[in-house]
């Protein structure tokens, strides 16, 4: 991770998305099939998106989440985004109590014959909490799958617009 990847994490934790004195690891019975009913609260994320098409096929967003220390990652859910015009996404479901990075992943990027098929993110919704990606500065990491998640190649980005495989990332929220 260079540096300025670390120091812009870091910001994050001094804003206040994210407490490591009090992480607790995540485990949903979906993912592990570990999980305690009594313990897991209910989430829901909802992404407002609109994307371009390339050969009459839109982009592909997918959400990711893992707790915000180590780098467990898990697709939770992914959706086609079939229109142009801004919709909105959701997903509902159960995590243990703690800390967590969501990230929305584009994996089907595509050019050529004059289209480009691309993903327009406008903001991310956790709960009762909106993140606008507009105007904001969050971390694009390229790559498609886990290695959109890997940390290697980070730049900053301030706007939820996706032009390559990758993922947006640096969205924090305690459930």
């Amino acid at each position: 991770m260079k540096g300025e990847q670390l120091a812009f994490l870091v910001a994050l934790l001094v804003i206040g998305f994210l407490s490591l004195a009090t992480f607790t690891p995540y485990l949903e019975a979906p993912f592990t099939g570990r999980a305690i009913a009594d313990d897991l609260v209910s989430v829901s994320v909802s992404v407002n998106a609109a994307g371009t098409l390339y050969a009459q096929q839109g982009p592909i967003a997918q959400l990711w989440v893992r707790p915000s220390e180590g780098n467990n990652w898990k697709r939770i859910t992914q959706w086609k985004i079939s229109k142009v015009g801004y919709n909105t996404y959701a997903y509902s479901g159960k995590l243990s109590p703690g800390m967590y990075e969501f990230a929305i992943v584009y994996p089907n990027d595509a050019q050529g014959s004059g289209q480009d098929r691309n993903l327009f993110v406008e903001s991310l919704k956790v709960n009762d909490q909106s993140f606008a990606l507009v105007g904001v500065n969050y971390v694009f990491d390229k790559g498609v799958g886990r290695n959109a998640l890997d940390g290697k190649t980070m730049t900053e980005i301030d706007s939820g617009n996706l032009k390559e495989n990758g993922a947006l990332r640096g969205i924090f929220f305690q459930i």
